[in-house]
């Protein structure tokens, strides 16, 4: 089973560039239904602080 995390990095990597939590969750939803509710704490959390992410 994939995880959020698995799915939003392949979203990226097939969408390429810069994108918002909704076009990642589109994306997602359309190839893997509907099994999470948020993106926005998901990618943040992906990304470091020095780069806007959260510090968790």
């Amino acid at each position: 089973m994939i995880t959020q995390n698995e799915a939003i990095l392949e979203a990226f990597k097939e969408l390429g560039g810069v994108r918002t939590a909704k076009e990642i969750c589109e994306w997602v939803e359309k190839k893997y239904g509907n099994r999470w509710n948020d993106y926005s704490t998901t990618m943040a959390d992906m990304v470091p602080p020095n780069h806007g992410g959260n510090p968790s």
